[in-house]
């Protein structure tokens, strides 16, 4: 479930835990902010973590398959920016932190991917509408539905 507030605590593993002092319940009033922050980042590390292991497991399959990881959130968290926690305001109160989130893409150099071009998209806005037409070029599928759409490739 990745970095998904306020029961970051139910995200990881025990023995993934990095901080003495974490949020241990979904009651924001019963924490202080630093133990709320301290569980999102031990959630963080632990989503890493996963990552990393998707990768390694894809690995061994690069040569005779093409292989592709995106991980997107669907949304930012507010941990305590002008008193505001977890997210769902309004998208015009809303602050960039939850708008603002990171994509992850890896695949292997054998998929030919370019990553210059990829590279220049680092601080363009792209958005979840980029997913589906990414993946559908990704695996060489045309549809008139997405032939114009925004794509990662």
């Amino acid at each position: 479930m990745g970095s998904y507030g306020l029961a970051y605590y139910q995200r990881y593993p025990k023995a993934f835990k990095e901080y003495k002092s974490v949020c241990m319940t979904n009651e924001r009033s019963k924490c202080d902010a630093q133990s709320v922050i301290n569980g999102d980042d031990t959630a963080i590390r632990y989503t890493d973590y996963f990552l990393s292991t998707m990768i390694d497991t894809l690995k061994p399959y690069e040569q005779g398959y093409d292989v592709v990881m995106i991980y997107i959130s669907d949304h930012g968290e507010s941990l305590g920016e002008n008193d505001i926690y977890l997210h769902g305001l309004p998208y015009k109160f809303e602050p960039d932190i939850q708008k603002h989130i990171p994509a992850i893409i890896w695949s292997p150099d054998s998929n030919n991917i370019d990553a210059n071009s990829l590279s220049t998209m680092i601080r363009q806005p792209v958005s979840h509408d980029f997913i589906t037409p990414a993946l559908l070029s990704f695996f060489g599928i045309t549809t008139d539905e997405v032939k114009s759409a925004p794509t990662f490739f």
